[in-house]
């Protein structure tokens, strides 16, 4: 006789597939292609619930582009909030020198609730810069930054990234496609506006083709299964730039 355990199982592993198909029609992949993203996506999700308990943060929850707290025309620019996977920043920071943890700023557009910088912190970065629209969510930031010891490194604002100026001098740009490509375009005319040299990590890079009109100098691209996963990186040197 089949147990109840069993016939939850069956289902389970049932609805999963019949998501998997549904999935694979409404995006244009393959089934085994589907089947590796929600893989991926799962397997990303209870390493970042683990995570956040280690670290004694809570960042993990997804907030709807609607449920943001900030003004309507600004809302209209932004993505909903999603954190960045431990694994991805895992992969992000293994490409980083040791002398850019060190001696460099490191800048997070739409830090949410701090998730990457606490990273940073950890990863050796002094000088750590976030900058979001919501305030619960800088509130919370904040809050894990002091539960992780990184708020004294670490100054967030609660501004639209069109208002933002960062910090003169050599730094990393981090983005998880925060926002559409209107208010990618004001945030790196801003960033061209300081001084040092910008290297700037995209992740889940959607709208690579305003960096072109930047004259950002591509890197590389890191590619991954599930391309939201993905990111590309890019050298833009200020305007107020000067080659010694």
């Amino acid at each position: 006789m089949i147990s109840f355990i069993s016939l939850a199982l069956i289902s389970l592993c049932m609805a999963s597939l019949f998501i998997v198909v549904e999935r694979s029609q409404l995006y244009g992949h393959s089934f085994l292609h589907q089947l590796q993203i929600e893989y991926f996506r799962w397997l990303y999700r209870l390493n970042d619930f683990y995570r956040d308990r280690q670290a004694k943060i809570h960042s993990s929850q997804r907030i709807k582009k609607e449920k943001l707290k900030a003004p309507e025309y600004i809302k209209t620019h932004a993505k909903a909030y999603e954190p960045t996977p431990y694994a991805v920043l895992d992969r992000v920071f293994s490409k980083l020198t040791p002398y850019e943890k060190n001696y460099l700023s490191f800048v997070d557009y739409g830090c949410g609730r701090g998730r990457t910088l606490s990273m940073a912190y950890r990863q050796g970065f002094k000088n750590l810069y976030g900058v979001d629209i919501d305030e619960e969510l800088v509130q919370d930031c904040r809050k894990n930054l002091k539960n992780t010891h990184a708020n004294f490194n670490t100054q967030i604002f609660h501004l639209s990234a069109d208002d933002y100026l960062p910090p003169s001098g050599d730094k990393i740009i981090f983005l998880y496609n925060p926002f559409d490509e209107d208010m990618l375009r004001s945030s790196l005319h801003n960033i061209k506006q300081t001084t040092g040299e910008n290297l700037i990590i995209y992740v889940n890079p959607v709208a690579q083709n305003i960096f072109k009109e930047f004259g950002a100098e591509f890197v590389r691209h890191y590619p991954h299964p599930y391309e939201d996963f993905s990111f590309s990186v890019y050298r833009l040197k200020s305007d107020n730039w000067v080659s010694l």
